[in-house]
């Protein structure tokens, strides 16, 4: 009941209708902006475009910033998105307006690798860092598919 309404969620969902009496079917996706309350998240704003063609990223950073610019600087504490969200630059945008974003990465992704991918791909100015350090953990280790 303290966060609600500074943790926020953003999800991309796909949805088909399908052919109807004389009507074409259609594929759409949908970009939810939902606010934490008590009774469950609450969506505020959505964005649509094509699917598949059309990447999360692309429906998200429209939708997030029309928000910040209604709403007041610190309506948005925390946003909990999925790892079709990973953009190094934006969530830096992010963390500079005051927002903390907490990502869901896929299983079997290397975190690290990914974002040492995106600093050199931005420059690692772009990402508040002066050059890319090797990763501590070393090489990632593949699991076994045996039992």
């Amino acid at each position: 009941p303290e966060l609600a309404g500074e943790v926020w969620f953003l999800d991309c969902r796909d949805t088909r209708v399908p052919n109807g009496h004389h009507q074409a079917g259609c594929h759409w996706k949908t970009a939810v902006l939902s606010v934490s309350t008590p009774a469950g998240p609450h969506p505020m704003l959505w964005n649509f475009g094509p699917a598949p063609a059309t990447a999360d990223l692309t429906l998200a950073k429209p939708l997030v910033e029309e928000a910040l610019q209604v709403w007041e600087r610190g309506a948005i504490r925390w946003l909990i998105m999925d790892a079709g969200f990973v953009d190094g630059p934006w969530l830096h945008q992010l963390k500079a307006q005051g927002i903390d974003s907490i990502l869901r990465i896929r299983a079997g992704m290397d975190n690290y690798k990914a974002a040492v991918q995106m600093a050199q791909r931005v420059g690692p100015e772009a990402c508040g860092i002066s050059s890319c350090p090797p990763s501590p953990w070393g090489a990632p280790r593949r699991r076994s598919s045996r039992g």
